[in-house]
C-alpha cells in the first residue's frame, strides 16, 4: 500500500471517529446507521477496532440494542474496550442480566477486565440485588490491586451502602487513596437509608474537613436522616447552610424533607411556613405529608385547611379524602364533620372503604 493511500486512510479514520463520537450527543439512530455504512465503504469496519468500538457505543446510546449486538458479533478483533462497551451499553439500557452474561463471556474469552468494566458490572449487581456476586467481584478486584481505584471504589461503596452493609462500605471508603463527592455521597446515602443519623453527620463532617463541597443529593440524604431521627434543629441548620453557605437552591424534594421533619416533630405551623415560603406551588405530595402529620398530632383545624388546598389541586384525589376521613375519625371533637366540607363527595370515601 503506497504512502498516499495510508495517509488517506488515516484522515478517514480520524474524521469518521470524531463524527461518531460527536453523534453520540444527539443520539440520532439515522446518523448512526449512516456512519456505519460510511465505515463499511471506507474499509474501517470491522477491521478498525477503534471505529468498531465507537459505533457499538453509539448504537447503545441510540437504544438500538439489536443493532449494537449484531455489530459486536461482526467485530473482527475485539479488545477489552469492545467488551466493556458492550457491558456498559447493557447497563445503561437497564439490561443487567445481559451485562453479567457479557462479563462472563468476556472472562471465558481470556480478556482481563479494567476498572470501568468492574464498575459497570458492580452497578448491575447492585441493581438486581446480586450481592454475593458483588462480593466475589470485590475479592477479584482486591487481587488485582484495583480496590484503591476511585471509580471501582465508588462502585463498591455504592453496592454495599445500598445493601445496608455499612461496615463493608466504610472499609472501602477509608481504603481509597483519594475520595470525591461520589464517594462521600454514596456512603452518606447508605447511612441515611439505614436511619443511622450519627453516621450521616460523621461522614458530612469528614467531608467538610476534607474541603469537599456537598451537592444537592448530599443534602437530601442529610435531611432524610434528620427527618427519621427527629433532629429538627440539625435539619434546619443544614437546610439553611445549603442556601447561605453553599449557595444552592433547594428543590421540591428538599422542601418536602423539611415539611416532613417539622410534621414528624409536631411543629405543624413551621411546616406550613415552609410550604408558604417555597418558590413553587405546593403539590399534592406536600399535602399528603402534612395531612399525615395532622392526623398524628390530632390537629383537625389545620387538617381542614390542608384538605381544602388539596381539593383545589385535585378534587378527585382519593388519598386526600381518606387522610381527612381518618383525621375526623380519630378526633373526639364532634364539631368536625367531613360531610360539611365535601358534601356529596364523601361518598367517594364510603365507596373506597366498602371495596
Amino acid at each position: 500500500m503506497d504512502k498516499h493511500r495510508i495517509e488517506v486512510i488515516k484522515v478517514a479514520h480520524c474524521f469518521v471517529l470524531l463524527w461518531i463520537k460527536a453523534s453520540g450527543v444527539q443520539k440520532d439512530l439515522h446518523r448512526a446507521r449512516t456512519l456505519h455504512t460510511i465505515s463499511l465503504g471506507k474499509g474501517l469496519f470491522p477491521q478498525d477496532v477503534c471505529i468498531s468500538n465507537a459505533l457499538l457505543t453509539l448504537y447503545f446510546k441510540c437504544t438500538a440494542i439489536k443493532e449494537a449486538e449484531n455489530l459486536f458479533e461482526k467485530i473482527n478483533i475485539r479488545n477489552v474496550v469492545s467488551w466493556t462497551a458492550l457491558i456498559s451499553g447493557y447497563v445503561q439500557s437497564g439490561l443487567y442480566d445481559e451485562a453479567l452474561n457479557g462479563f462472563r463471556l468476556m472472562q471465558s474469552g481470556g480478556f482481563s477486565p479494567n476498572s470501568v468494566t468492574f464498575s459497570c458490572v458492580l452497578k448491575a449487581c447492585g441493581v438486581i440485588g446480586a450481592i454475593e456476586k458483588g462480593q466475589i467481584l470485590h475479592a477479584e478486584i482486591t487481587r488485582r490491586g484495583l480496590e484503591v481505584d476511585l471509580v471501582v471504589g465508588n462502585s463498591l461503596i455504592d453496592i454495599y451502602a445500598n445493601s445496608g452493609m455499612l461496615m463493608e462500605a466504610s472499609e472501602v471508603f477509608w481504603h481509597l487513596l483519594a475520595r470525591d463527592i461520589v464517594s462521600y455521597t454514596a456512603l452518606l446515602s447508605g447511612y441515611a437509608q439505614s436511619g443511622e443519623s450519627e453516621g450521616v453527620l460523621n461522614v458530612l463532617n469528614t467531608m467538610t474537613e476534607d474541603k469537599e463541597h456537598p451537592n444537592p443529593i448530599t443534602f437530601l440524604s442529610v435531611l432524610n436522616a434528620c427527618s427519621h431521627s427527629g433532629l429538627v434543629d440539625v435539619g434546619q441548620v443544614y437546610f439553611e447552610a445549603m442556601q447561605e453557605v453553599y449557595d444552592m437552591i433547594p428543590d421540591v424534594e428538599h422542601y418536602m424533607c423539611m415539611i416532613d421533619i417539622f410534621g414528624r416533630a409536631g411543629q405543624l405551623e413551621e411546616a406550613i411556613e415552609i410550604i408558604e415560603k417555597m418558590p413553587f406551588h405546593p403539590n399534592l405530595l406536600s399535602c399528603h405529608s402534612l395531612l399525615g402529620a395532622c392526623r398524628k398530632w390530632n390537629d383537625a383545624n389545620l387538617g381542614k385547611r390542608v384538605f381544602e388546598h388539596a381539593m383545589s389541586l385535585d378534587e378527585n384525589d382519593a388519598a386526600v379524602y381518606i387522610c381527612m376521613h381518618n383525621i375526623y375519625a380519630d378526633t373526639s371533637n364532634t364539631n368536625f364533620c367531613l360531610q360539611d366540607i365535601v358534601g356529596e363527595k364523601t361518598c367517594q370515601i364510603d365507596c373506597l372503604y366498602s371495596t
